[in-house]
């Protein structure tokens, strides 16, 4: 279905005056380079896009895993390479402070961001809060086996990972890490505390 859309828009866009190209921004995954090919990439950036917006979360493989995201660190600079070859601008959607998201996984993620520094003019992270954790979503139910405690608030929950207030400075040091590198979109939504 999404090479059918963007075939159809690319063949539209080859056939009309600049003036009347169409353009579209959307939710994206990053594939594996044998299922989203060259040409792929190439008839979605001839389908007018302007924006991709990727629920990467984490830049740590294994939360992501946790989360049943099925893409990797290699997928995910391989599509960056891409989308910066073609001049297709990309945001990352990040969660902080997932369930499984370690001290050491918050250090690992903030040297990661260095070496997204080579995507500069075409990559924006927006972080939001920090993860809270809702009635009736699978994390809630699963809370006692991933050594949860809920707190009073959805983001108050604690467990051997940290505590509501280790969540926001890591959030805050995100952010900070991101802006000296010059991919922190300021106007995306974000709490800062």
């Amino acid at each position: 279905a999404y090479r059918d859309m963007v075939s159809q828009l690319a063949d539209h866009n080859s056939t009309v005056a600049e003036d009347d190209r169409l353009s579209w921004e959307g939710q994206f995954i990053f594939r594996p380079k044998n299922q989203f090919t060259d040409s792929d990439w190439r008839l979605t950036k001839e389908s007018g896009v302007s924006w991709l917006y990727v629920g990467v979360e984490s830049m740590i493989d294994h939360i992501r895993s946790h989360m049943g995201k099925k893409f990797s660190n290699e997928d995910i600079f391989h599509g960056l390479d891409r989308c910066l070859d073609l001049g297709i601008n990309v945001k990352f959607l990040m969660i902080v402070g997932y369930v499984t998201e370690s001290e050491q996984d918050h250090r690992e993620e903030i040297m990661i961001y260095q070496r997204l520094k080579k995507y500069q003019s075409i990559l924006r992270f927006s972080l939001g809060s920090t993860l809270a954790i809702l009635p009736g979503t699978p994390l809630h139910a699963m809370s006692s086996d991933l050594g949860i405690t809920l707190g009073p608030k959805e983001d108050h929950w604690y467990n051997e990972n940290g505590n509501y207030q280790d969540r926001l400075r890591r959030r805050n040091e995100k952010e900070q890490a991101l802006t000296e590198l010059g991919l922190w979109d300021p106007n995306a939504w974000h709490v800062k505390i």
